[in-house]
């Protein structure tokens, strides 16, 4: 994180309140400052990662079984290379891990980001709630 922000002529600070991209309550404010053209910040965007609950909720999930977070996939574009991955959070799921499909990963942190569409492929979407 820079420790100077260059603040904006019209906007100053230029706040905008972050929202978890999981459940999507408020997480906190970003101050943008100067953005080129000196536009306005959005009102809210996507924290970088998520909130307090649901780490912890994360963590009990790892207890349970191998979680995995479905991102867009869009974030292997270069011009995501600023984001991170949480920002294209879709969904996330647990599978046990005896599961056959995931002998061949490395699952030594308890989760991991996979693209949506590996996930359709491997059919992890069929059980999503819209």
């Amino acid at each position: 994180m820079a420790n100077n922000l260059k603040l904006s002529k019209k906007h100053g600070v230029n706040p905008s309140l972050q929202v978890c991209t999981i459940c999507g309550h408020d997480d906190g404010i970003a101050m943008f400052g100067y953005i080129t053209g000196d536009k306005e910040a959005p009102r809210r965007t996507l924290s970088p990662e998520p909130c307090k609950k649901c780490k912890a909720d994360i963590e009990n999930y790892k207890k349970q079984g191998f979680v995995i977070f479905v991102i867009n996939d869009e974030f292997e574009n270069e011009e995501m290379a600023h984001t991170t991955p949480w920002q294209h959070f879709k969904y996330l799921t647990v599978v046990k891990r005896e599961a056959e499909f995931i002998q061949d990963w490395d699952t030594s942190k308890g989760a991991c980001f996979l693209q949506a569409s590996r996930a359709t492929k491997m059919g992890l979407d069929q059980f999503v709630e819209s």
